[in-house]
C-alpha cells in the first residue's frame, strides 16, 4: 500500500502533492498581497514575471536548447574520446557546483536560483521598455 511521490516518472502522487502545494503558495501570496495589502518592493519580483508570463516560459525552454547546439571540451573520457558540456552544464559543473562540493543539492538548488534570476532580468527588460507579449 504505498504509492511514491517520484517526479521522474510523473506519479499521481507527485502531481498532486506538486499542485496542492502551489495552490496552497498561491492562496497565501493572494491572501497577503491583495487581501492584506501588504505590497512593497517585494512583490515588484513577481509583478514582473506576471506581464510577459508565457513569454518567459517559452524562452525558459528555447534558450538552454539553443545554447545546447553549443559544445564546450570539458575532460577526456574513459574510453579516450573528449566530453563535452553546453553552456548550461559548463556552469553548474565549474560556479554552481563547487560551492558546496560534498552535497550536490546545493549547486543544484544555486544554479536553479541562477536560472531563475537570468529569466527574470529577461522579464524585467521587457516591462522597463513597456514591451508586453500577448497570445
Amino acid at each position: 500500500m504505498v504509492f511514491p511521490i517520484n517526479k521522474k516518472i510523473w506519479t499521481s502522487s507527485y502531481t498532486v502533492y506538486t499542485t496542492g502545494l502551489a495552490l496552497l503558495i498561491l492562496a497565501v501570496m493572494i491572501y497577503i498581497i491583495e487581501f492584506k495589502n501588504w505590497k512593497g518592493k517585494w512583490t515588484r519580483f513577481f509583478d514582473v514575471f506576471g506581464k510577459n508570463a508565457l513569454f518567459i516560459f517559452i524562452l525558459s525552454g528555447v534558450i538552454p536548447r539553443l545554447l545546447a547546439l553549443i559544445r564546450i571540451p570539458y575532460s577526456i573520457g574513459t574510453d579516450g574520446k573528449p566530453v563535452y558540456l553546453t553552456p548550461f552544464n559548463w556552469f553548474y559543473e565549474n560556479v554552481c557546483k563547487p560551492i558546496l562540493p560534498l552535497d550536490p543539492r546545493i549547486g543544484s538548488f544555486v544554479y536553479a536560483l541562477c536560472f531563475i534570476s537570468m529569466m527574470w532580468f529577461f522579464a524585467w527588460i521587457l516591462d522597463k521598455k513597456k514591451i508586453y507579449i500577448k497570445v
